[in-house]
């Protein structure tokens, strides 16, 4: 599902967000989605599962949490016998519960709402309280928790949520100094100090990449969200934290 839908796509898409405002949710369950194909072209799953259908779809089905994930392998036939190159699914499935575990990174949440940016989230991100250091190379998974108080918000808010988490878990080597000094601009930060963040973050798990560019009048974030074979994000009562497991992928 591209990003802006044309031709057939379009009416496509809205058939889909028609479906799935029809799912009814369940006390103890969430929504289960997976995008299936056996390409592997550069793709982020949240943005094909949730950002390009649009985030407002998912508003009423993702307050007790979501699971998402990619599959490698080609898609079963259509029930109009066609065979398809991508499969996406959307069904409400019991909550599974998250293997205890120390969190690899833990921050005070920024507030998150639909008008929430990555920088923001990166922030603290970058800063937060760290128990694994060791690089997970290639593909991943990714767990994060939530303050239950942004259960409303989390479709809204999911996509500068995940790309915030996942800039932090990068280590930059080549700054754009154009784009730093637009964050300072805006951010009223230290010119310095993120300069530090992006060059020491606090649990740089994920490897080296430029994360942020200039890009028109502001910046752009571009962390390695296509190695990034599924997530899930849960609402808990854990006062104002933000908790986040990453995990190498299987898949």
């Amino acid at each position: 599902m591209p990003f802006e839908p044309k031709g057939t796509m379009k009416p496509a898409r809205d058939a889909l967000r028609k479906a799935i405002r029809s799912l009814a949710m369940a006390d103890g369950s969430w929504l289960a989605a997976e995008y299936v194909s056996a390409q592997r072209d550069f793709v982020d799953v949240e943005n094909v599962l949730f950002y390009n259908v649009g985030p407002s779809a998912f508003s009423a089905l993702v307050t007790q949490g979501l699971t998402a994930k990619r599959v490698y392998r080609e898609p079963g036939p259509s029930p109009t016998r066609c065979q398809y190159a991508h499969y996406q699914r959307y069904k409400i499935d019991p909550i599974v519960p998250l293997t205890e575990s120390d969190a690899v990174l833990t921050f005070k949440c920024p507030p998150l709402t639909s008008a929430t940016k990555p920088h923001e989230v990166w922030w603290v991100a970058s800063r937060g309280f760290v128990t694994m250091t060791d690089e997970v190379s290639g593909r991943y998974l990714l767990d994060v928790e939530v303050p239950g108080s942004f259960s409303l918000t989390l479709a809204a808010s999911m996509k500068p949520l995940l790309d915030g988490i996942i800039s932090a878990l990068h280590q930059v080597h080549e700054l754009d100094h154009a784009a730093i000094a637009r964050l300072s601009s805006l951010m009223h930060w230290a010119e310095s100090e993120i300069v530090e963040r992006l060059r020491k973050p606090a649990a740089p798990i994920l490897g080296p990449r430029s994360v942020v560019r200039s890009y028109r009048k502001f910046v752009k974030w571009d962390p390695a969200d296509d190695m990034c074979d599924g997530f899930t994000l849960r609402g808990t009562g854990n006062g104002d934290l933000c908790r986040v497991w990453v995990r190498r992928s299987d898949i």
